[in-house]
């Protein structure tokens, strides 16, 4: 009943559905060294702090699958056991058809991030981070400009006014 750790190698599909729910598909290897395909749910990733844009990065990293309660039959159901479906191609009762998938959610996994996706996450942090204070000195410039522009405006409005009432009524055409 222990927990299993599996090695993220590629990411297959970032927006797969099943049923209702978004799932990002990857190969990984298990602790013996055998490929299999997970899915985990996109709501597992952004709760374990994985930006969904940086997908590509998280390879190298470290799934932890957790024991499961079957919904269907209320059973416990080992990470072992799940993942041992999928390597052995056993035949889902449900389906007639092999294994082929194991499907992980919030509940039954848990994410150790590479070193490699925690420095790009980390500059793209940065990236944001500088953007945002280019955006913000934009404007404030922009601000600035408009106060200067309003100023300028409400200084020439008055002379403006005062031109057109100090004219002559004998220049006027009635």
């Amino acid at each position: 009943m222990a927990n299993q750790k599996l090695k993220l190698l590629t990411l297959n599909n970032a927006e797969q559905t099943f049923g209702q729910t978004d799932y990002a598909v990857f190969d990984v290897e298990t602790a013996d060294n055998q490929q299999i395909v997970v899915g985990i749910t996109h709501n597992a990733l952004r709760s374990s702090g994985v930006n969904l844009s940086l997908l590509d990065s998280l390879m190298g990293s470290t799934i932890v699958v957790k024991d499961d309660t079957d919904i269907r039959t209320g059973e416990l159901v080992t990470a072992e056991e799940r993942i041992g479906r999928v390597v052995n191609q056993e035949i889902n009762p449900n389906t007639g058809r092999p294994y082929q998938i194991v499907l992980l959610n919030r509940a039954n996994c848990s994410i150790i991030k590479s070193e490699i996706y925690l420095a790009e996450n980390k500059d793209l942090a940065s990236s944001v981070s500088a953007k945002v204070v280019i955006e913000k000195e934009k404007e404030r410039k922009l601000l600035s400009a408009k106060r200067a522009s309003d100023r300028l405006r409400s200084a020439v409005a008055p002379k403006v006014a005062e031109e057109k009432v100090e004219q002559p009524a004998e220049e006027l055409d009635f």
